[in-house]
């Protein structure tokens, strides 16, 4: 017992040490705007698996956060905001879980939450103890890659996403580095804030899924009902869509990848909504959607280190 409380003790301090500097790594795509989302990724070497980990991230946007592929908490996405707010916030997670022996890949997901163009976007802090208790830490810098999502913020409220460019790999150790950019690092200010060791915070999850209850269709449009609004967005199952082919989705635009099956869905679900219109190009077919589901969320208070 004693000895698991001075080992809490030291994780403690560690984590309190890195808090008092935090802040201050920011990290953007060369030419920051206010619309495009932005892949944000760094490999970290080691020859053991680390013995625990933390990482924090920093944001004046919404973020996803991943660790060697696997998706970090089980927020839609974090952190929660008002309307125009594009003050820094800061989330910190406990990663291991996730950790390898050799090569542990941290990926952001980054929105921006503002119309204004922000050269402070995400900074991230993945610190911990090793196998043999040493400590390391890592703060976002240069050395970190970025690149353009294949999703943006539109002028519906919602995204525009292209099929034709969704790829998971982006996230992965072995990746294609090809178009991808060395992200601007650019320091903090002072008064920028700290995060505490330990702090409540509020994130936006998914809570709940259901069908339409029925549809009509005029002309060219399908109006899909659902009885009841709701907050969030919509996943669609199309098939045999063509490569190319646009589809508005309650204001969600689309690209498709021609693949047999896909889904459309939002990175960062927040509209409001309950009868839905979906109309596309000249080659849309009601026929193509085979499933129409919401993503309702709601609003959740989370315990710094819960995921």
């Amino acid at each position: 017992m004693r000895q698991a409380m001075i080992l809490l003790l030291v994780w403690a301090g560690l984590a309190t040490a890195h808090a008092q500097e935090f802040g201050t790594h920011w990290i953007s795509h060369p030419q920051p705007d206010s619309t495009s989302h932005v892949w944000f990724r760094q490999s970290y070497l080691g020859g053991q698996r680390p013995r625990r980990a933390t990482v924090t991230v920093a944001s004046t946007g919404f973020f996803k956060l991943y660790v060697n592929e696997f998706v970090v908490g089980t927020a839609a996405y974090y952190p929660l905001r008002d309307d125009g707010d594009g003050t820094p916030k800061a989330v910190t997670f406990d990663v291991t879980r996730y950790l390898r022996n050799d090569t542990n890949t941290v990926a952001v997901l980054y929105s921006p939450a503002t119309p204004q163009t922000d050269g402070r976007q995400v900074a991230v802090t993945y610190y911990g103890q090793m196998a043999d208790g040493s400590r390391f830490s890592h703060h976002s810098d240069g050395n970190w890659l970025c690149r353009r999502a294949n999703s943006r913020r539109n002028a519906y409220g919602s995204e525009f996403i292209d099929g034709r460019q969704h790829n998971t790999t982006w996230r992965a150790a072995t990746f294609d580095p090809a178009l991808w950019l060395t992200a601007r690092a650019q320091q903090g200010t002072p008064g920028e804030p700290t995060l505490p060791l330990h702090q409540f915070y509020q994130a936006t999850k998914t809570t709940h899924c259901r069908s339409y209850r029925y549809f009509d269709t005029k002309a060219d449009t399908v109006r899909y009902e659902f009885g009841e609004g709701w907050i969030g967005g919509l996943c669609v199952t199309l098939r045999e869509a063509r490569r190319g082919e646009y589809i508005n989705i309650g204001g969600m635009e689309y690209i498709c990848s021609g693949e047999m099956d896909e889904q459309a869905y939002p990175r960062f679900p927040r509209q409001h909504c309950r009868g839905v219109l979906v109309w596309g190009d000249r080659r849309f077919r009601r026929a193509q959607i085979t499933d129409i589901m919401t993503l309702e969320t709601s609003t959740v208070t989370y315990d710094d280190f819960d995921d």
